[in-house]
């Protein structure tokens, strides 16, 4: 045998080994968000832009459903401090005085808050934005509409 050969022989050993004996890579993880599910008391449907905020300022808003995907590693297993905050709707106070909730996230759990509104009107949807409803699809919620992440392709926030 050739030398040309011996390394041509060599050469498809060395790519047969790289492409079976390549990275393995882990499958995606499902359900690694806690969702977390804002409702109005007297009716029951999801509140649109409501603002959950943690004590180092972090804020997370939820969508037109009334759903907060969160997703951060850190804060699974351990309880975290929410003060809750929306237009129009109110939220029960703690003994501190606050407007807010202790949770505990855990990939793949869900926790409900009810708010009374205050209001006569009920905020239903957001009308435009990208992400109407991100965190439904995240958390693998049903949505109403066939393209819930905005084919609408206008970036604000309006609500109705």
């Amino acid at each position: 045998m050739t030398q040309t050969g011996c390394w041509l022989r060599t050469g498809k050993w060395l790519l047969t080994l790289l492409c079976l004996g390549g990275p393995v890579v882990a499958p995606a993880q499902t359900n690694v968000y806690f969702g977390i599910r804002v409702m109005d008391k007297a009716t029951g449907r999801g509140v649109p832009l409501v603002e959950l905020e943690t004590v180092n300022h972090l804020r997370f808003v939820s969508d037109s459903a009334g759903w907060v995907a969160l997703h951060e590693p850190g804060w699974m297993g351990r309880p975290v401090f929410f003060h809750v905050r929306s237009h129009g709707y109110e939220f029960p106070k703690d003994g501190f005085g606050y407007a807010g909730v202790k949770l505990t996230p855990t990939p793949g759990g869900r926790a409900t808050l009810k708010l009374r509104r205050i209001n006569i009107a009920e905020r239903l949807y957001r009308i435009t934005g990208e992400g109407i409803y991100r965190d439904s699809v995240l958390l693998g919620e049903p949505t109403p509409l066939k393209e819930p992440l905005g084919s609408g392709r206008v970036a604000g926030q309006d609500s109705a």
